[in-house]
């Protein structure tokens, strides 16, 4: 699914002040509800159609109506588990006390047998499709939930991870041949899970144990992330390797490598590691270190959502925080159409070598792209840069 529109958003002064304060950082919501909403349907592995649903965390008594919300997808290496797993059920339940809105959501699992013959790519592909509609549900619902649509970040444990991850970092155009080819027989990279003409971008990522297939996907200026691993997993590398103990077809890099790689970028991210074998970190078979690693989980979580949000910067802060955000269409074809106030003189455009690439426009509000060979660029605009793919 193309993003039709193009956004503007200018952060007021106003509306970051209410996302700071002790609102995202002190529980001051006690009680919580939580419903269950179906955001799709679609087939799984075996061509059985399935309905998908969403469980929604929000706090009882809050007056804001415009939150940001947080998206937690399951583990279970793509074959077993379900959205009401423990551990996201606590750390739902602690944000959406302090103010967010929360949901756990559902994706279409796998058979072991089918796995271990055809390997991962269809796993990580349906949940994928299945992540980005119920991103796109929610933010249809933005005004039903109470929801700030551009203020949403998903993360998960263990193969909710790796969904994560691959959703936030990885682009079509980036991924080999024979995975497009996946994608594209299960119906494209935005899946058809819902038709909803709503944008599945997120503006941050968390990741419980989880990989990324290639660390190249990760460009300057990408999402920031909070990394939470035990360096000596084996179920998924701390480091790089086979997930599930070598057993695993699929080569993939855990959090100390997504670090390095954001490090080398420049990007924000935070890396928590524990010095165990234990998958997640906070799944100890001793209980105390498993409700001490679970409640630093959560807090830091917590304090990198409040970070990304610009909330620990304070009154002076936010003032100066009030700048244009521009987001294009994406992908995009042949012309690059400009958001209002934005002269196509001001926009700079690069390949991922960092080469600036000359571009061509006979008026201030489109650029012609045509003849820009398909790939990926970075848009850059004042302060602002946002990663495009030209199809």
């Amino acid at each position: 699914m193309r993003v039709l529109s193009i956004l503007i958003i200018i952060l007021q002064y106003y509306t970051l002040s209410a996302q700071c304060g002790n609102r995202y950082n002190t529980a001051l919501f006690p009680n919580i509800t939580t419903t269950t909403h179906e955001f799709g349907e679609n087939t799984d592995y075996a061509g059985v159609n399935k309905k998908l649903n969403l469980d929604l965390y929000t706090p009882v008594g809050d007056t804001v109506k415009n939150r940001p919300c947080v998206v937690f997808c399951f583990g279970g290496a793509f074959v077993q588990g379900t959205r009401n797993s423990p551990e996201l059920v606590l750390f739902a339940s602690n944000l959406a006390q302090r103010g967010f809105v929360c949901a756990s959501i559902d994706y279409r699992l796998d058979n072991a047998v089918n796995l271990a013959a055809n390997g991962e790519n269809g796993s990580v592909i349906r949940a994928v499709q299945d992540a980005k509609a119920a991103i796109r549900y929610l933010k249809s619902k933005a005004a039903d939930f109470g929801i700030d649509s551009n203020m949403v970040f998903i993360g998960g444990t263990s193969a909710g991870g790796i969904t994560a991850l691959t959703l936030g970092y990885s682009q079509y155009e980036e991924l080999k041949d024979s995975i497009k080819t996946t994608i594209n027989n299960l119906g494209g990279w935005e899946g058809t899970t819902n038709n909803i003409a709503q944008s599945s971008m997120v503006v941050g990522l968390f990741n419980f144990a989880g990989a990324i297939l290639d660390t190249n996907h990760i460009s300057n200026n990408d999402l920031p992330i909070y990394l939470n691993h035990a360096n000596g997993d084996a179920t998924v590398p701390f480091r790089s390797g086979y997930p599930l103990n070598g057993q695993s077809k699929t080569f993939v890099h855990g959090s100390f490598n997504i670090a390095q790689r954001m490090m080398s970028k420049g990007n924000y991210y935070v890396l928590d590691s524990f010095k165990s074998a234990d998958h997640p970190a906070f799944a100890s078979a001793d209980f105390l270190t498993s409700l001490a690693n679970l409640n630093l989980t959560s807090e830091n979580l917590r304090k990198f959502l409040y970070k990304v949000m610009k909330c620990d910067q304070g009154i002076s802060g936010i003032a100066r925080l009030q700048k244009l955000i521009i987001c294009f269409e994406n992908p995009v074809r042949n012309i690059l159409n400009l958001p209002e106030g934005v002269q196509a003189n001001e926009i700079e455009m690069y390949n991922l070598l960092g080469n600036k690439i000359r571009l061509k426009y006979d008026n201030t509000k489109q650029i012609d792209i045509s003849k820009i060979p398909r790939g990926i660029y970075l848009i850059k605009y004042k302060e602002s840069v946002q990663k495009i793919v030209l199809e």
